[in-house]
């Protein structure tokens, strides 16, 4: 049996895939903010299954390095634990790491709302914001990690670079702005409970400047959504593509599509089957 584990800021989605890469169950927990913690319950969630543990695929948020999470605001318990290694010691057959939005992004392009695409720009906006880019149903090479949350959207009055007014302290990111965390903590709502047009159309300005900024990166075909602030019932994808276009159309002849998910929560799960069909 193969596990696939999506571990985000707040949710830890488990997917049980047998040898024939057919998902047969899936679950969730709640994600540990100790790493601990998080990891027992990971570990008792398998072993009560009583399974024979063919190969483990984690995806996970934040940033790797030498087979550690270096960075992760919303897991900052979980750096530098020695995931990978645990996982090994407790479970037979192959260990492989991959950014959650990344495998996210690639079961939306082979299985979901991305089918059918050759290059295509994936986004989440949960609890944080994160993305990658899939090229040809492959995640696209990298250094070390795609974070598009962190993109530089307002620097800040008077910050502008070379003033010598810019600091970190009033650099604005992508997912300060849009990400759940942060629309509570600005507007003192959850996104699901926010019904105010004005409220949302700021937020939806906002993301429209996020992946406009990644599709002069990326030049996608389609842009993919996930994520909790995007299934809101207030969220308006029409004013978002309207939005976009105005921020796009003077550039590109014809401005990428922008869908929602398909496979909603668990998109990583199936992009880590498609992950592991073509790793073993």
């Amino acid at each position: 049996m193969n596990i696939i584990l999506d571990i985000g800021g707040t949710k830890t989605r488990i997917g049980l895939v047998n040898d024939a890469f057919k998902l047969l169950e899936t679950s969730f927990m709640l994600t540990e903010k100790k790493y601990d913690n998080g990891i027992k319950n990971i570990f008792s969630y398998i072993k009560d299954k009583d399974i024979r543990v063919t190969n483990v695929c984690v995806g996970i948020t934040g940033v790797f390095n030498n087979e550690k999470l270096y960075s992760s605001p919303n897991l900052q318990g979980w750096i530098g634990k020695p995931i990978k290694k645990d996982l090994e010691e407790n479970f037979p057959g192959k260990v492989f790491f991959e950014n959650d939005a990344a495998l996210a992004g690639l079961g939306e392009t082979v299985y979901g709302a991305g089918k059918g695409y050759r290059i295509v720009s994936y986004i989440t906006i949960g609890t944080g914001v994160g993305g990658a880019r899939i090229v040809d149903k492959k995640i696209d090479a990298k250094a070390y990690g795609f974070e598009p949350g962190h993109q530089i959207m307002n620097v800040g009055l008077g910050g502008r670079p070379g003033s010598g007014k810019c600091s970190a302290n009033n650099l604005k990111s992508f997912e300060s702005l849009v990400s759940g965390r942060s629309i509570q903590k600005i507007y003192g709502n959850l996104s699901e409970k926010i019904e105010d047009k004005k409220t949302w159309k700021k937020i939806i300005n906002n993301i429209a400047v996020g992946i406009s900024n990644m599709v002069y990166f990326w030049s996608p075909d389609v842009v993919i959504l996930g994520g909790g602030v995007t299934r809101s019932d207030f969220f308006d994808i029409s004013l978002l593509e309207k939005e976009f276009e105005i921020i796009l159309k003077k550039t590109y002849p014809e401005v990428p599509k922008i869908k929602k998910t398909a496979l909603g929560d668990f998109s990583g799960i199936w992009g880590g089957i498609d992950y592991i069909k073509h790793a073993v």
